[in-house]
């Protein structure tokens, strides 16, 4: 090592060393969140033993006659770790695996009407009381989890807008457990009898008439390979998602020139109605599409318009079902139509999905929309499919408040009683608004994660990175929440214990970044240093900008990030610039997506810039970083900007 070198390494330590000192203060334990007067347990071990927390509940809620909470488990040091943050009411979860968890309370009289034989089906009661029943069951065996699937059946669960079955956010339990119970078992139709649940069986469904509506423009071959994918799945019928297969194929061709499996009976299927939506494609697309058997082509050239193309074709389908489809989605054997059609069926339920992966991959792309307070979100986008992660959010049935457009299904009825694709919104979010609606009309989601497709994302229409698409997407998102603002921020299928900031795409629990917080920053006139280069190596990312607060990251590709002093940089239309001083913030999914980049966990920023320090205009956002331990200043420009209207200057 050279004495430069040596004198190098001597000047940054002392920056390494305060680095870390800063990243173990501010990484949370779930004991001092638990530790916190707003997160304690609902009920205290007195009040619990007598039952009187939980007979609270049911007085403040009289429509309730079953609830449920978060919970956790203890540690073999005896410390509390592990939580379970559940979400609202999921019949289709419960389904997968019994999450209602260790515990359980139910109403007396309605226990003793629907269930008058609790004691055999249930068993031993841990509290009795004349209005309430507390059972707790931290390892619940097969018999126990089919009788409160009939319980929660007869208290209307599966039932559109059931508000019966309640659950209460918080920690309700500590489980003795070393882990929390979250058995899987496979979905038997033989077992539980939810045939009248259900609506239509999957041998019903197969009888009814599917209408795929597929929006594509100037993509032939890619048209092609959906259709065809989709034939193909369309010939495969399995009992149930984990099911064995029953029939393969036939020998039926595919019109567009690929072969359908072959062997066995002919499987019974879905009739099938494909319709194309086309906004435009030059002639020779155009005449190559008209060219394909077996479709229904709707030509009608306008802007992209998502929302309205899909409208269009919605309006030209015959069938009892509707499956909305990218024409850059390849749908597989594995796909289950058949599955998504018998859960569409169902009287409670809106909109089904599938987990997407990215092409030729097991990396996920979807597994359901969450809606955080910067906006709906995929959680678990990039991920490998090969893990499972926090309790099983990309295995089974998940409820969820939407599911992308790509490749979504529901009956033509429920998107008529939705209003269709909301067509304010003509690229992004309308996918969204159309599972809020059905969620406000009372409708459940549904993300079905053991069956998959591929997406080919955005090879139509490129990605959204242009500051012209940057600002239109902004704007979508603003119109979203102004059609449905009592969702703004708020998601009743993913737990309020977890984690809301920044673009984490990892379900994690809140109490890992406890430690951060909201920085308020006074913005600092001055210019660019002379010195300052341009450097694709300096990663700047703004994940939200909305009513002056900014969230994202800033760090430095290839070196060590303990060894750079960050600032923001705002410049208005004038070329003025006002420099933003950053804190430190946690972001352990940097630390996780980044394993070969040095110290980059405390990269992240969450400021608010001081009220009125700003006058009002468009500025430019742009990141500044320099080498504590040398001369070197970096800088990059984002395509994003922070806009301060004349009426509420910041």
């Amino acid at each position: 090592m050279s004495l430069k070198e040596v004198v190098k390494r001597w000047a940054e330590e002392p920056f390494i060393k305060q680095y870390e000192k800063e990243l173990a203060a501010v990484r949370g334990s779930y004991g001092d969140w638990l530790a916190r007067p707003e997160n304690r347990p609902i009920c205290d071990e007195a009040s619990f033993g007598r039952g009187e927390g939980l007979a609270r509940y049911f007085v403040e809620h009289p429509e309730a006659v079953l609830l449920y909470g978060d919970e956790d488990c203890t540690s073999p040091e005896g410390e509390p770790w592990h939580p379970w943050f559940k979400p609202d009411w999921s019949p289709e979860l419960l389904e997968t695996c019994f999450y209602l968890g260790s515990l359980m309370a139910v109403r007396r009289d309605f226990l003793e009407k629907f269930l008058p034989d609790w004691r055999t089906e249930l068993g031993q009661a841990e509290v009795e009381s004349e209005e309430i029943i507390v059972f707790v069951r931290e390892n619940p065996e097969e018999a126990y989890w089919n009788a409160v699937l009939r319980l929660c059946k007869m208290a209307g669960g599966w039932e559109k807008g059931c508000k019966s079955i309640l659950h209460l956010p918080g920690i309700l339990h500590h489980c003795s457990l070393r882990e929390l119970p979250c058995p899987r078992r496979k979905w038997n139709r033989n077992g539980f009898d939810m045939e009248e649940t259900e609506g239509e069986s999957s041998d019903e469904a197969a009888k009814s008439l599917l209408s795929v509506i597929i929006p594509s423009k100037d993509n032939p071959e890619l048209l092609k390979t959906c259709i065809s994918s989709l034939r193909r799945a369309i010939c495969h019928r399995k009992c149930g998602i984990y099911g064995a297969e029953v029939a393969t194929g036939g020998a039926e061709g595919v019109a567009d020139g690929t072969e359908a499996a072959t062997g066995g009976a002919k499987a019974e299927r879905p009739e099938l109605e494909i319709i194309v939506v086309d906004n435009g494609s030059c002639p020779r697309n155009r005449e190559k599409i008209e060219r394909f058997e077996g479709i229904r082509y709707l030509y009608e050239p306008m802007e992209f318009h998502f929302a309205k193309m899909c409208n269009l074709g919605a309006r030209a389908a015959s069938g009892e079902y509707l499956l909305f489809l990218n024409d850059d989605v390849e749908l597989l054997t594995e796909s289950h139509l058949e599955e998504m059609m018998a859960l569409a069926g169902r009287p409670g339920v809106g909109s089904v999905g599938l987990k997407l992966y990215y092409p030729h991959s097991g990396r996920i792309q979807h597994a359901g929309i969450m809606n955080l307070p910067m906006g709906p979100v995929h959680k678990l986008q990039f991920l490998e499919d090969s893990e499972e992660y926090y309790y099983g959010m990309n295995r089974g049935l998940h409820n969820v408040l939407a599911v992308t457009a790509a490749c979504v299904m529901l009956r033509a009825e429920r998107f008529r009683e939705a209003g269709g694709f909301e067509e304010s919104l003509q690229v992004a979010f309308n996918d969204v608004a159309l599972g809020f609606r059905l969620y406000e009309l009372g409708y459940r989601s549904i993300c079905m994660c053991d069956a998959y497709a591929y997406h080919h994302e955005s090879l139509s229409r490129g990605e959204d990175e242009s500051p012209e698409k940057l600002q239109r997407l902004l704007g979508e998102r603003k119109q979203l929440y102004a059609l449905f603002p009592g969702l703004e921020g708020r998601d009743p299928y993913y737990g309020q214990g977890l984690g809301r900031q920044g673009l984490d795409v990892r379900v994690r629990p809140a109490y890992v970044t406890m430690g951060n917080e909201l920085q308020e920053v006074l913005p600092i006139r001055g210019e660019l240093p002379e010195d300052c280069r341009e450097d694709a190596c300096l990663r700047l990312r703004i994940e939200d900008e909305r009513d002056g607060e900014i969230t994202g990251y800033l760090l430095v590709l290839g070196d060590d990030n303990a060894c750079y002093e960050r600032k923001l940089i705002l410049q208005d239309e004038d070329g003025k610039c006002f420099q933003l001083p950053l804190e430190n913030m946690y972001r352990p999914d940097l630390e996780e997506n980044l394993p070969d980049q040095r110290h980059v966990a405390l990269s992240g920023f969450w400021l608010c810039i001081t009220k009125g320090s700003l006058p009002a205009g468009a500025y430019r956002i742009g990141g500044l970083a320099k080498r504590r331990v040398g001369h070197l200043t970096l800088m990059s420009w984002t395509g994003r900007y922070l806009t301060i209207p004349p009426q509420k200057c910041l």
